[in-house]
């Protein structure tokens, strides 16, 4: 567990100057940390000053000779929803110089009047050790009349009667959903009035489902998918929001489809019978589909793409991205207990660690665009965000109590 760091206006103001000019240590990164634990503000701070041309601008009120009056002009202007900034400035050179000094020990004395911590105020003691190791089997069960139904290890065996068919947890991740003789495929046809019992993943956790017709479903952790209490005589129709691996049991006479959806975009896959993974998060920008065999029809707007084994198909905006020859033990680097951060940038391959560990991640400042190109097992959270801070030297990180903060 680490210490608390007592406050201090000019250490601070240290801190974000170091920052700035010449980077931190690991210790000083999570000095920084714990300081914005206190004053929350920070990161409002943080996030103004990335912008160098804004701040260039604004430091001419130094000179004026009523410094402070002048600077709580340019705090109040820092801290407008927008600042208009004049273009084609050149962007100013950041030194431990005494202007700089000035500037930062300025602000943060005025700051720290309206925002200094309250010392009587209980704060969040760090974690010692929830959230550092990676997901496990659970899920919630959310029936079509809205009951939900906690799942985990410790309800194996668990039997819950459903209209039509009933669902048991027959391993300590997984559900066999079947249905009585008689009930299959007597929904109407009407997709209006369909009605679905929803299996849900939370954060750091992974389940599976076999489905009525015998088609496998493994979901990812944060992935919902939503399954019709009966198939219609029109197909075999789920939706899904996150990530899943699907293996159809083939049926000629009906198809079988899944529906998602990211960044507005909606796309249908249609099969018979295959392996295929879809990756449709709703805080990603893109949306992939990769196959694994058998054959898959994909529709999204008015456009149409055919898969075959060891393709995908990326969808991102309006454009659709058609690759072959993928690697598979990449693509569904997840089933088997790995992340996969191939050409994601920082902020995404954090995007994933949030969701397995369940944590927030907070920026201090910029971060550089480079594009990571790994996979790696899951492990403790400081082994993993050890590793791929060795890897690449572009960021340092601290750990406080269920923030990750990152730093250049």
């Amino acid at each position: 567990m680490s210490e608390e760091s007592p406050f201090s206006e000019e250490r601070l103001a240290e801190l974000l100057i170091k920052y700035y000019s010449m980077g931190l240590m690991d210790n000083e990164v999570q000095e920084l940390a714990s300081y914005y634990r206190q004053v929350p503000e920070i990161g409002l701070l943080l996030q103004r000053l990335d912008d160098k041309e804004l701040v260039d601008e604004h430091l001419t009120h130094l000179d004026a000779a009523e410094t402070e009056k002048n600077w709580a002009i340019t705090v109040s202007q820092l801290q407008a929803p927008s600042v208009p900034v004049k273009a084609n400035r050149s962007i100013i050179r950041w030194s431990l110089s005494f202007a700089a000094a000035v500037l930062f020990i300025i602000f943060i004395s005025i700051l720290s009047k309206v925002t200094k911590p309250d010392k009587e105020k209980d704060i969040p003691a760090v974690s010692s050790g929830k959230g550092l190791t990676p997901g496990h089997e659970k899920a919630v069960l959310i029936l079509s009349d809205g009951q939900e139904i906690e799942l985990d290890s410790t309800t194996m065996g668990k039997v819950v009667n459903l209209e039509g068919g009933r669902i048991t947890q027959t391993g300590a991740g997984h559900l066999d959903f079947a249905l009585v003789a008689g009930s299959a495929n007597q929904g109407q046809g009407n997709t209006d009035s369909i009605r679905y019992n929803t299996l849900q993943t939370p954060r750091g956790g992974q389940f599976s489902i076999r489905l009525p017709d015998g088609t496998e479903v493994l979901l990812n952790n944060v992935t919902s998918l939503y399954i019709p209490v009966r198939f219609t005589r029109m197909g075999r129709k789920v939706k899904l929001e996150g990530e899943a691996y699907f293996d159809v049991a083939n049926n000629d006479q009906q198809a079988f489809s899944v529906i998602s959806k990211t960044g507005g975009k909606e796309q249908t896959v249609n099969v018979l019978g295959t392996s295929f993974n879809i990756c449709a998060y709703s805080d990603e920008a893109i949306m992939r589909t990769t196959l694994v065999k058998g054959k898959i029809k994909i529709t999204s707007g008015n456009r149409t793409e055919i898969l075959m084994p060891k393709e995908q198909l990326v969808i991102s905006g309006d454009s659709l991205i058609h690759r072959k020859g993928v690697k598979m033990a990449t693509a569904l680097a997840w089933k088997e207990g790995n992340f996969n951060f191939s050409g994601d940038s920082l902020p995404g391959v954090l995007r994933q660690i949030a969701r397995w560990y369940d944590k927030e991640v907070v920026f201090l400042g910029l971060l550089s665009p480079h594009e990571f190109e790994s996979v790696l097992p899951r492990s403790p959270l400081p082994d993993l965000l050890d590793r791929l801070s060795d890897q690449n030297k572009l960021f340092h990180y601290a750990l406080e109590g269920n923030k990750i903060f990152i730093s250049q």
